[in-house]
């Protein structure tokens, strides 16, 4: 296992996980990812995270693992995406992540609602958040 990896919240991606990840699905197409050598956690609200040696009492308002996600968050928590795709949660709060031309397309029908852009993995560290930090909403 590597030393790099950092506990943090889960990428969510579609139609399934990376080759180097393990996850889940959590509605529709979208799943959330966690590398490989880490363990998934689901918090009281019903987000995904990512961790080494068992449940975080609290998890870094981070990106999990040792990579370039960029985390979002909406009123409910966070979540990762790739770099070239934006955030964006449903109607129930159901977070994914899109490309440009999905997530306009989105707003205009108005089946998409924006969510919060938190920012990249720095070399700072970052603040501590409570894993129960919000009332519990849909993942």
């Amino acid at each position: 296992m590597s030393s790099d990896l950092r506990v943090g919240w889960a990428v969510r991606r579609p139609n399934n996980c990376d080759d180097n990840e393990d996850g889940h699905n959590t509605w529709g197409k979208w799943y959330t990812c966690c590398p490989l050598e880490m363990q998934k956690f689901v918090d009281a609200d019903n987000n995904a995270g990512c961790t080494v040696g068992g449940e975080p009492r609290e998890v870094p308002k981070q990106c999990a693992g040792n990579s370039t996600l960029v985390l979002w968050s909406d009123p409910y928590g966070y979540f990762c995406c790739d770099p070239d795709r934006i955030g964006f949660a449903n109607e129930n709060h159901y977070k994914g992540c899109a490309t440009t031309d999905e997530y306009n397309a989105g707003l205009r029908n108005e089946s998409m609602t924006k969510v919060f852009r938190e920012g990249t993995s720095s070399g700072k560290k970052p603040p501590l958040l409570s894993r129960n930090h919000e009332s519990r909403g849909p993942e």
